[in-house]
């Protein structure tokens, strides 16, 4: 069995730091240890829990990752001040290790420019519609059921929506639509459409009123449409103090989720990790019930 938090950190199943044992390490008929990372064992029920309904797999994974790092947080004498629970307590002395204040400590513009390029389209666009859509969509053309699907689409909008369409004026009541309509899966979804005068739906969207529902259709289905809201064309570059400040938040938490995953993929490394063979269940199987205090 190989947990996925060791593939991530880039150990084998075969590399001396992840090896796994046959049989269990207890005696029969007790709750026998199936986990062992260096010194600190994990019985199988324990491993079958922290999977939960994502299997004994996922189990390993953050059980491994907990350990270590409370491992060193032992280790480096920063157990001050951290929560009580074991998950919040291995977080809590990561997110303290790579504090903000010391991981994000000015970056050079390089950097700055190289992360406002990747985000340039909040600040850098023309006019922008944001539109909410109940959606109901047929397959592709070809399919064998798409002629009926689209059938029964115009004639849903037209008889249903149509006459209320103009009454409809937010995303809860396309929810409610949504909700009362059994025969076929309806999606509300929210899009953001940069105008273009080339494109002719943009176009169309830039003279609909706001705040009102209208019907479309085609050869996709139906959409009974609402235009919620616009935003003014922007040009705003890194001299501007708020983009600088978004630019460096979203490059401080990129900089410090790296830092992070390269810390416990290298104390993963020199760690002992075994998994018992034969006593850790196949992933279908359920993790035992919590017992009332």
């Amino acid at each position: 069995m190989t947990p996925r938090f060791l593939l991530t950190l880039g150990l084998a199943t075969s590399a001396v730091t992840a090896m796994a044992t046959d049989g269990p390490l207890t005696p029969s008929g007790a709750d026998p240890i199936a986990l062992r990372v260096n010194h600190a064992a994990f019985t199988r029920s324990e491993v079958l829990l922290a999977g939960g309904r994502d299997g004994p797999g996922r189990g390993v994974e953050r059980l491994v990752r907990r350990a270590l790092l409370l491992q060193e947080a032992r280790a480096l004498k920063m157990e001050a001040g951290l929560p009580s629970d074991p998950d919040r307590r291995a977080d809590a002395f990561l997110d303290g290790f790579f504090a903000t204040e010391t991981v994000c400590n000015g970056f050079p513009e390089g950097a700055l420019a190289q992360q406002y390029a990747r985000m340039k389209p909040r600040w850098v666009h023309g006019p922008l519609v944001t539109v909410q859509d109940l959606l109901y969509v047929c397959g592709s053309p070809g399919d064998p059921d798409e002629l009926d699907c689209r059938r029964r689409a115009h004639a849903l909008a037209e008889q249903s929506w149509a006459p209320i369409a103009a009454e409809v004026r937010s995303v809860d009541e396309l929810a409610i639509l949504q909700a009362v309509q059994v025969s076929h899966p309806l999606a509300v979804v929210e899009r953001t459409f940069e105008m273009d005068d080339r494109d002719p739906e943009r176009r169309a969207l830039a003279a609909s009123p706001q705040g009102l529902g209208f019907v479309e259709t085609g050869l996709y289905g139906a959409r009974l449409r609402v235009v919620v809201g616009g935003r003014a064309a922007q040009n705003r570059g890194l001299d501007d103090p708020g983009v600088r400040r978004e630019v460096e938040a979203e490059l401080c938490a990129s900089h410090r989720q790296r830092a992070k995953d390269d810390y416990l993929r290298g104390i993963a490394a020199v760690a002992r990790i075994e998994i018992v063979k034969d006593v850790l269940p196949d992933p279908g199987v359920a993790p035992p019930a919590r017992q009332a205090p």
